[in-house]
C-alpha cells in the first residue's frame, strides 16, 4: 500500500467520524433550540387560553389555534393535580391525514369549579422538515468533501510526489558499471531535496568505491600474472602432474 493511500484512509475515516459526531451534536443543538422556542410559544398560548377560559362562558372540548395546533380539555377528578410538563408525541393530523410529531404542554387547571387536564399541542412538521433538510445538506457536504479529497490526493500524487518517484526510478535503473552523476529536477519540497542530496552523496561514494575496487582488482590481476609471465620468459614450464 502506498503511503499516500494509507494517509488518505486515516483522513477519510477521521472525516466520517467527525461528520457523524458533528451531525449528531448539531441535531441535538437544533432540537434543543427548537424545543426552547416551542416551549415559549406553548407557554404564551397557555396564558392566552387560560385567559379565555376564565373569561368566557362556554367551554369546548377542543380548541384549534393555528393550523396544525390543537387544545384539548379533559375533565378529571378535582383531587388530581398535573404539574406543567412538556413532551414530544405523535398525533394524527387531519390536514396531512397521517401521524405527525407534535410538541405539547400538559397541565391541570380549575375552570368553573371543575378540574381539567389541558393539553396544548403544536405541530413540529416544519421543524422536522428543516432538520431533515439540514441533514441532507450535511450528507451532501460530506460526500462532496470526500470526493474533493480523493481528487486532491490524486492531484498531489501526480505533482507533489513526482520528484520522489523520479528519484525512485533513477535508483531503480542506475547502473554502477556505467557511473554517471544524477540530475534531479529542482523541487521546493525540503524533504525531497534532502533525499536527492543523500542519493547524490551515496552515488558518489559508490562510484569511488567501485573505482577503487576496480583499480585494486586490476592491480591484483597484474601482480598475479607477473610471475607467470616471467617464468615463461625464462623458458620454464609448469609441472602438470
Amino acid at each position: 500500500m502506498k503511503l499516500l493511500g494509507l494517509t488518505n484512509r486515516f483522513y477519510f475515516a477521521s472525516i466520517i467520524v467527525i461528520v457523524i459526531i458533528g451531525g449528531f451534536v448539531s441535531y441535538l443543538i437544533f432540537k434543543t433550540s427548537i424545543n426552547r422556542q416551542f416551549n415559549e410559544k406553548l407557554l404564551a398560548e397557555r396564558e392566552q387560553l387560560l385567559f379565555e377560559l376564565h373569561n368566557q362562558d362556554n367551554i369546548q372540548d377542543a380548541y384549534y389555534l393555528n393550523v396544525g395546533d390543537k387544545v384539548t380539555l379533559e375533565p378529571i377528578n378535582s383531587s388530581i393535580y398535573v404539574p406543567l410538563s412538556w413532551s414530544d408525541t405523535l398525533l394524527f393530523d387531519e390536514f396531512q391525514k397521517k401521524n405527525l410529531t407534535f410538541r405539547q404542554i400538559r397541565f391541570s387547571n380549575t375552570v368553573d369549579n371543575r378540574n381539567y387536564l389541558i393539553t396544548i399541542s403544536k405541530s413540529l412538521l416544519s421543524t422536522d422538515e428543516m432538520i431533515r433538510g439540514i441533514g441532507e445538506v450535511m450528507l451532501l457536504l460530506m460526500f462532496s468533501l470526500i470526493i474533493s479529497l480523493i481528487l486532491l490526493s490524486n492531484r498531489i500524487n501526480k505533482t507533489v510526489w513526482q520528484p520522489f518517484y523520479d528519484s525512485l526510478n533513477f535508483l531503480r535503473t542506475y547502473d554502477l558499471t556505467k557511473p554517471s552523476s544524477p540530475k534531479f529536477d529542482s523541487t521546493r519540497i525540503e524533504e525531497f531535496r534532502k533525499l536527492n542530496e543523500v542519493i547524490n552523496a551515496m552515488i558518489e561514494k559508490s562510484i569511488n568505491d567501485y573505482e577503487n575496487l576496480k583499480e585494486f582488482s586490476e592491480n591484483a590481476s597484474h601482480e598475479i600474472q607477473t610471475p607467470f609471465v616471467d617464468y615463461q620468459n625464462k623458458g620454464g614450464a609448469f609441472d602438470a602432474g
